[in-house]
């Protein structure tokens, strides 16, 4: 995702001169390591090896992480966005925005307002004809919706 503009931030959100990263927490990796806990949390329950010490550990965890979900919902857009380190989220939308679907974190009334603004609305990850000059945040990735 390198050059992604889902990672283009304002001045003070990246730390330029101690580690590099971003003052960010990123909504879609979040739900990925909560899909993979939930994963390995099933392997434990039916694996060979008892591991149910770690899966309870990891059951942990993602409760953790299912509560600070809600941190990352933006109401007034009715997706998820990432997080600065000040508290403010994201205005730039990716399809990232939906990962908490894959690993069930979204609340059904979060679900139902990503799928109709989102995920069936023809101009959300549009395609501009004129790509890639023209495209505005929400007309970036070239992913048509599923309506």
């Amino acid at each position: 995702l390198d050059n992604s503009p889902m990672y283009d931030v304002g001045e003070g959100e990246f730390d330029a001169q101690g580690s590099h990263h971003l003052r960010m927490a990123d909504v879609g990796q979040t739900a990925l390591v909560m899909a993979e806990a939930e994963a390995l949390i099933e392997l434990a329950r039916v694996g060979a090896v008892d591991r149910q010490q770690e899966a309870a550990e990891l059951r942990r965890r993602v409760t953790a992480m299912q509560k600070a979900m809600g941190l990352f919902w933006d109401s007034e857009e009715g997706a998820f966005a990432n997080r600065f380190a000040n508290g403010t989220l994201h205005r730039r939308r990716s399809p990232t925005c939906v990962y908490p679907l894959l690993a069930g974190a979204a609340e059904a009334p979060q679900a139902e307002a990503l799928a109709q603004r989102w995920l069936l609305n023809a101009s959300r990850f549009c395609l501009n004809p004129q790509w890639p000059r023209g495209n505005t945040d929400v007309c970036y990735w070239g992913l048509p919706s599923i309506s």
